[in-house]
């Protein structure tokens, strides 16, 4: 069976949880990741409905999704989608799975008319940054955070 990009549906919700918070630990520092598992089930859902959120289906299982929204900046007025989440399930790093899928997006993107396609990347997430400068993202700023609890 070959490899097929849909949009995520209501029933891959618990395979789309398993794979984000899957994620999160082999590419992120510890200290980066502060979740809560139905915070997360919660924004998946919500996303699931208000948002883009793709998925690669091979063999009848998910292989790695991809979830966006779109906006108008208020500086400039051109359309922007921002990619919010691009994961690929760590048994299948390096089959061009990510790349399909940004290049779905692209594709798509241009479709609709967005004139910006952004996101953000962990500064510690090496591999990531890597991963989106080879496929064509520049960086355009930082951003900085400071953390107000111990959390």
């Amino acid at each position: 069976m070959k490899r097929k990009i849909r949009r995520a549906k209501d029933e891959d919700l618990p395979e789309l949880l398993d794979l984000e918070l899957g994620s999160m630990g082999p590419l992120w520092r510890s200290e980066d990741i502060i979740t809560d598992r139905r915070s997360l089930e919660e924004y998946l859902r919500t996303s699931l409905r208000d948002n883009r959120m793709m998925v690669m289906e091979e063999v009848g299982e998910i292989r790695g999704f991809l979830h966006s929204f779109d906006y108008r900046d208020i500086v400039s007025g051109k359309k922007v989608r921002e990619i919010v989440s691009l994961v690929v399930h760590e048994d299948h790093y390096g089959e061009g799975i990510g790349g399909e899928l940004i290049e779905n997006e692209r594709e798509h993107s241009k479709e609709e008319g967005v004139n910006i396609l952004k996101l953000e990347v962990l500064s510690s997430n090496e591999k990531g940054i890597k991963f989106y400068k080879n496929a064509g993202f520049e960086e355009k700023k930082k951003v900085m955070i400071t953390k107000l609890d111990d959390r």
